[in-house]
């Protein structure tokens, strides 16, 4: 018997069951419940609807009301003449939804308690409760009553509606208990019912509000006799219902109504018998319980779609029949759990009839084939036999074959391979390598259908299928890729003009070889810089391009040759072979010039060895062949140059003295010397070279060849240059004032054109300093203008335009001097004292300085000879015609002290 009333369950059928039970619970301990029983609840207010009895009217403060009579609030005579209309009419009872707790006038307080006293106690007045936060926690309900004179003459009734948790009014309390004593709602006394035990209940909003007895205020203060008869025998509520008074509340089904019309629907439910109660929740429950019976009987012997059909039926007939009860009696039947049951049992039964796996493993494959039709990669996949069984359009198009065309395709058919032994195999890879989830990359080379080859990187995967295991591949053509990272590796290892090693490849080289019995050459091009600036980048370019060239033929295939810098090449080869492979070099380039395009240019080269034993690491390797290369260019001999420690030392002895120079800078222990130029023909004074000297205050005074080098190529030289601007404009201003109008020459810095204004500088101390602009004479040299010429031309040409005098010094020692006259504002020639001090009648040395004077009184320029040492050699330029001059003959540098007691005391003229 058992066995017929509940059959056994089968997995499956437990398993629906186990499902509905959950999904029930899950509603009940969420509460949801309760909100789809409020909903039910409320649609069922549409479906069964009902008149007002008429019994309950409202007078409404309406726009028209208040068009007619004014703002509100109203005086109370107002009221007090609406209760005697009311009166006169005969209705039944009166309720104001007013607020009367407050006073107003006496004189108007006073019409409406008699008007109420006259009512004969008809008239209900309406009280507030106000829930406040209490000191001591919790909360307290304060009630505001009508003033003593109005409740001594009527009933005072709650007219607040507490909404659910949703904000929705549906409940009713029939009243509460204030400070120990009973107060009815308006609703519930309005209705003549007052129980204070009573539960609270459900409004019956199946009335339809529209059915309500209303009419306007101003119509009843009026008298209107229509208006009037139409309230006799009625009870009425008295009530603002115009938008701008507020008091307004949600009710079921999205519906927005005035407070008043609230208070009248509880009073109809009351007069009604509507007052609506939850049934009990055993009811509930046991509806659930019998569809579950049902659905447990009825789950092995029909098919999906009658069960379903039977939950429809059923879910139907409970919902109507609890629609039928409500309608007839004031009983609300929860349904929200059976109807919940209902459906979770029909998405069960619907679950049990479809292949859910399968489902949704078509749902992936047909997600999965949408994905790789967008893919930029090939996608192919393989069965266990390496046949390809889906390939994307990316995949076609990498390989060049027809869509339909891959499919059916051994694997391998896309690989390129020489041997078939060679035969790459996916389905030989094992299988957990495949599915760890890491992906498993190679790289193989890729076969098109045209033949072409190209590098193909492939990721692999596997996974198991019901139809066995399934291999996927991600196909990418990586022949960009690799030529591009071999670009960069290019880039980053070989010098993009000659394409050898570069310095990074070379420091590695270095690494590795250190202390092996190597050897370290630095091939430098004498005067790179200059032929750089003098014939341009481009020549330069190929005259490296060249050089590479012949470097290459002239080394041994077995070493290492790299470009280290401009016109610097490092050479790594075996120690015993450094100094033949350097001579040979060095004297390759002196016999032959090197062919550049249809020409052929000389250059010199430099040679510096190191040997790997004379340093610990690579960068002090590097660095001892850079000293040797520096020793080379210094001593301009014809052989490689051999790293020493010595070499160090004076770099180490340098890096010292700079650090001197700067704390000299910081305490002033410079100072600037004077040396007399003077006119050849008279002899008399007319300026002075402005020479720096150091007094060391231990050494005493530092010979200028020691540290003028240290300066001319640090950041020093700015402090510096700076300072000897400085101090000669204002030792100039000082001798101007004295009467002693003398030119101080004063050496330009390459520095000074790099960094800053020059022209705005000199003025600014020109001015600071009053001194006399022309009375200034700035001494350029060659190399500043190799460094720009077209910029140091035009500050230059500014400069003299504010009558400050440009001198050309050193003159004939550089390779474009003559041009430089032509091109450049200048206004005095300095002839280079390797020219005059050994300058004798008849000599190469005369043939120049002659040609050099000639040349600049051709040009208009003023011509000083440096270095005048003999007075034979000082008649000799006087007899050249050379115009100004300095010597030790004519007067050795000294302070400006010494030399205006020494040169300016005597008028000028040259001392004995």
């Amino acid at each position: 018997m058992r066995d017929v009333i509940l059959p056994r369950l089968g997995k499956r059928q437990l398993r629906a069951h186990l499902l509905v039970a959950s999904v029930v619970s899950l509603v009940v301990v969420s509460s949801l419940h309760i909100w789809l029983r409020e909903a039910i609840v409320d649609a069922r207010f549409r479906l069964a609807t009902r008149p007002a009895s008429g019994t309950v009217a409202l007078i409404e403060i309406d726009p028209k009301s208040i068009d007619a009579v004014g703002h509100w609030p109203w005086r109370r005579t107002l009221h007090a003449d609406l209760v005697r209309q009311l009166d006169k009419a005969g209705v039944a009872d009166i309720a104001f939804d007013v607020d009367f707790s407050a006073p107003s006038s006496s004189d108007d307080d006073g019409a409406f308690a008699k008007a109420l006293q006259e009512a004969g106690g008809s008239v209900i007045l309406a009280a507030f409760r106000q829930y406040v936060d209490a000191q001591a926690g919790g909360s307290s309900v304060h009630v505001n009553r009508p003033i003593p004179p109005f409740l001594q003459q009527s009933w005072p009734a709650l007219v607040d509606v507490r909404p659910d948790r949703d904000g929705v009014a549906r409940s009713y309390d029939f009243g509460d208990r204030i400070d120990g004593t009973f107060m009815p709602s308006m609703g519930t006394l309005l209705a003549g019912r007052q129980e204070e035990h009573g539960p609270a209940f459900r409004i019956d909003f199946g009335i339809k509000p529209s059915t309500l007895p209303r009419v306007s205020f101003v119509d009843v203060l009026q008298g209107v006799p229509s208006t009037l008869e139409a309230l006799k025998g009625k009870k009425v509520i008295v009530a603002g219902t115009a938008a701008e008074l507020g008091d307004r509340l949600n009710v079921p089904n999205g519906v927005i109504l005035p407070g008043s019309f609230v208070l009248a629907l509880a009073a109809e439910s009351v007069l009604q018998d509507r007052t609506l109660v939850l049934a009990s929740d055993a009811v509930s429950i046991a509806l659930v319980i019998g569809v579950m019976l049902l659905m447990a009987v009825a789950w092995r012997r029909s098919r999906v779609s009658l069960r379903i059909a039977v939950l429809a039926v059923l879910a139907i007939a409970i919902e109507g029949g609890a629609i039928a009860l409500q309608s007839k009696m004031p009983v609300v039947l929860d349904t929200s759990l059976m109807l919940s049951a209902c459906v979770a049992y029909a998405f069960a039964a619907m679950l049990d009839e479809i292949d859910l796996r399968g489902i949704l493993r078509l749902v992936s494959e047909r997600r999965f084939q949408r994905i790789t039709l967008s893919l930029s990669d090939g996608m192919v996949c393989v069965d266990g036999n390496a046949r390809i069984t889906f390939w994307n359009p990316a995949a076609s198009t990498i390989f060049k074959y027809d869509a339909k065309d891959g499919v059916g395709q051994r694997f391998d058919v896309l690989l390129e391979t020489t041997d078939r032994a060679e035969r790459f195999d996916l389905t030989a890879i094992p299988l957990k390598e495949l599915q760890t989830g890491n992906g498993y990359v190679v790289e193989l080379k890729g076969r098109r259908r045209d033949g072409e080859v190209f590098d193909l990187e492939c990721s692999l995967s596997a996974w198991d299928t019901p139809g066995g295991i399934q291999y996927g591949a991600i196909l990418r053509d990586i022949s960009l890729r690799k030529q591009q990272r071999e670009r960069i590796r290019f880039l980053a290892e070989c010098d993009v003009l000659t394409g050898l090693p570069n310095r990074n490849s070379l420091l590695a080289k270095l690494e590795r070889e250190i202390g092996n019995p190597q050897a370290l050459l630095l091939v430098g091009v004498n005067r790179f810089g200059q032929i750089n600036h003098l014939r341009g980048a481009s020549f330069a370019d190929a005259l490296i391009s060249a050089i590479t060239c012949r470097l290459t033929a002239l080394v041994q295939p077995s070493a290492f040759l790299a470009r280290l810098s401009d016109g610097e090449f490092a050479i790594i080869v075996s120690q015993e072979c450094d100094e033949p492979i350097g001579a040979e070099i060095i004297a390759d380039f002196q016999l032959t010039a090197v062919a550049i395009d249809e020409s052929r240019y000389r250059v010199s080269v430099s040679v510096g060895v190191a040997v790997a034993k004379t340093a610990k690491d690579r960068d002090e390797w590097l660095g001892n062949a850079q000293f040797a290369l520096t020793a080379a260019r210094l001593a301009s001999k014809s052989e490689p140059m051999q790293f020493t420690s010595p070499m160090r030392r004076a770099i180490e002895e340098r890096e010292a003295l700079e650090i001197e120079l700067r704390q000299a800078l910081k305490r002033s222990e410079f100072e600037l010397f004077y040396q007399p130029q003077i006119d050849l023909r008279s002899g008399r004074v007319i300026g002075a070279e402005a020479l720096i000297r150091w007094r060391h205050p231990e050494r005493g005074y530092v010979s200028p060849g020691e540290f003028i080098p240290v300066v001319n190529s640090t950041s020093l030289a700015e402090g510096v240059s700076a300072w000897v601007m400085d101090t000669a404009v204002r030792q100039t201003a000082v001798w101007s004032r004295a009467g002693h109008c003398i030119r101080i020459g004063i050496n330009l810095a390459q520095c000074q054109f790099a960094t800053g204004d020059l022209v705005a500088e000199v003025s600014r101390l020109l001015e600071r300093h009053n001194a006399p602009p022309d009375l200034i004479e700035l001494e350029v040299t060659e190399d500043i203008i190799l460094d720009d010429a077209q910029n140091v031309n035009f500050v230059l040409s500014d400069l003299r335009s504010r009558s400050i005098k440009i001198a050309f010094d050193d003159f004939g020692t550089g390779y474009g001097s003559l041009t430089y006259l032509k091109k450049f504002s200048l206004d005095t020639i300095k002839i280079d004292q390797l020219f005059v001090r050994n300058l004798l009648p008849d000599s190469d040395d005369a043939a120049i300085v002659k040609a050099t004077i000639d040349l600049g009184h051709a040009l208009g320029l003023s011509v000083i000879a440096e270095g005048i040492e003999t007075e034979a050699v000082y008649n000799f330029l006087r007899d050249l015609g050379c115009d100004e001059g300095q010597g030790y003959f004519i007067g050795r540098p000294t302070s400006a002290e010494m030399f205006a007691a020494t040169f300016l005391a005597q008028d000028g003229h040259r001392a004995a």
